[in-house]
């Protein structure tokens, strides 16, 4: 096990952050984020795994945490219906690994997720399902303390202001990334993309065309970047369309800007079918906001629709650019990454069938779709828990927005937590369950923070509680 320049660094950084406060541990979290391709350690071991900066600081914010309630004897929840249904799901989880251990030898056909659209396997219980459980074990628990140190409202500015700071960064980097390329210097990679898992080095892939880097930032691949912005973008939009600052109206109008072209700049098939939902979620938002607002973003989509336009002239004129387009967008339904995602669909419904209640246990088959890696892995129990839990997150937003008594702030948090929310599982139903990775589990963490304010009244929602 090697540890790395930047682990080292993150390691002093969260040592130092432990012993001053948990909210602070909470903070260096949440930036640490969209670095899915930041390694402290790096294993020396044939597939090249590592062991992620995210994962180290949540372990670290856990144990705190953990520390704190023993030694205060109480633990405070905050939104105990939701966290009560992620308890069931993650229950759930692990009952679906009765299958691997009750039924070893079993073979079944799937996509491998090395490349073959087609490949036997031999279902055995392996130390791959408890590392997969582990992770929603982590999660789960990060969620639970998380959430119950974000009880003010000046708290959840600071976490919002936090996160777009983080994501302009990142997004800084990746078109420092891209720049670089065209001008045929070396990206150095070593810093923050150190991580020697080959999935986790997208900074690798190029547009063929133009032999370019495609932008994967910090992260561990264009789509995963692509996913991160997004989600911080539907935040932001939330905030324009109800009115009211994070940063100042003017900075918050550039930054969605911003996150937008560069979501676009990634490349990635997620970020254009994101934008496209996010578009749609606006249109649908538009009768419910303020006038002034609904002035602004008739502007903004008519700015989209002029850039549409030119894009289609360039598209139509430029032999170049139709090239490179169609490589990175219209060929996508022709290309073995779609039949791959196609097929590993069909291999998941005939593992289905095969074991209905359980499944063949927590991510034994790979499946390129939430719902049907949930059907396949987990069983109809596995699929009814987590949509139960998932409907559950957007009680408290929902509720949030209906209530003109609260905050514009908050409402303006809630509208953006179900952008997000929305967004995830529309995009997650096309791409598979990123349970690995911090952004999926960001927006579930705003959700649920918000409980705690649905009992709060307008003037006792700036109190400061313990934390």
């Amino acid at each position: 096990m090697l540890l790395t320049a930047t682990g080292a660094l993150v390691l002093v950084t969260a040592i130092v952050l432990f012993f001053r406060s948990s909210f602070a541990l909470l903070l260096f979290v949440l930036v640490s984020i969209p670095f899915s391709a930041t390694a402290v350690f790096n294993l020396q071991s044939e597939d090249g795994a590592s062991i992620s900066a995210t994962l180290v600081l949540v372990i670290m914010y856990i144990f705190r945490r953990t520390l704190t309630t023993l030694l205060e004897g109480r633990i405070r929840l905050v939104g105990r219906t939701p966290l009560a249904l992620l308890a069931v799901f993650i229950g759930a989880l692990g009952l679906s690994l009765a299958t691997p251990l009750l039924s070893p030898g079993i073979t079944f056909t799937g996509v491998d997720p090395k490349g073959a659209l087609e490949a036997t396997f031999t279902l055995y219980f392996s130390v791959e399902h408890l590392k997969n459980l582990a992770y929603f074990l982590v999660w789960g628990l990060f969620i639970l303390f998380a959430t119950s140190d974000v009880t003010t409202l000046d708290r959840l500015k600071v976490v919002l202001r936090v996160l777009l700071y983080t994501g302009v960064f990142v997004s800084l980097w990746g078109w420092m990334q891209v720049i670089l390329s065209i001008l045929g210097m070396p990206y150095p990679f070593y810093i923050f993309n150190n991580s020697t898992n080959g999935f986790l080095q997208g900074y690798k892939q190029v547009i063929e065309e133009l032999n370019i880097s495609r932008m994967s930032s910090v992260s561990a691949e264009p789509s995963v970047f692509a996913a991160y912005i997004l989600v911080l973008l539907s935040l932001l939009l939330g905030f324009l369309l109800v009115g009211v600052p994070v940063l100042d109206i003017h900075r918050d109008r550039w930054l969605a800007l911003f996150f937008a072209l560069t979501a676009m700049a990634s490349t990635a098939a997620t970020a254009y079918t994101g934008l496209l939902l996010l578009i749609f979620f606006i249109v649908v938002s538009l009768p419910y906001v303020r006038a002034k607002t609904l002035a602004l973003f008739a502007l903004i989509l008519a700015a989209l629709l002029l850039t549409s336009t030119v894009l289609a002239v360039l598209y139509w004129s430029v032999p170049l650019v139709q090239q490179v387009v169609d490589s990175v967008i219209f060929s996508r339904k022709d290309s073995f990454s779609f039949s791959q995602r196609f097929l590993s669909i069909i291999y998941a419904l005939q593992n289905f069938a095969d074991f209905p209640v359980l499944g063949m246990g927590i991510n034994s088959v790979t499946v390129y779709s939430l719902p049907f890696w949930l059907l396949a892995n987990t069983g109809v129990l596995g699929f009814f828990t987590f949509y139960m839990f998932y409907s559950s997150l957007f009680r408290a937003p929902l509720a949030l927005l209906r209530n003109p008594g609260m905050p514009n702030w908050l409402r303006g948090l809630a509208l953006g937590n179900l952008f997000a929310l929305s967004l995830l599982l529309f995009i997650t139903a096309l791409t598979g369950f990123p349970y690995v990775f911090g952004y999926f589990w960001l927006p579930i963490f705003l959700a649920i923070s918000q409980e705690h304010f649905l009992t709060k009244s307008k003037k006792t929602l700036g109190s400061v509680l313990a934390g």
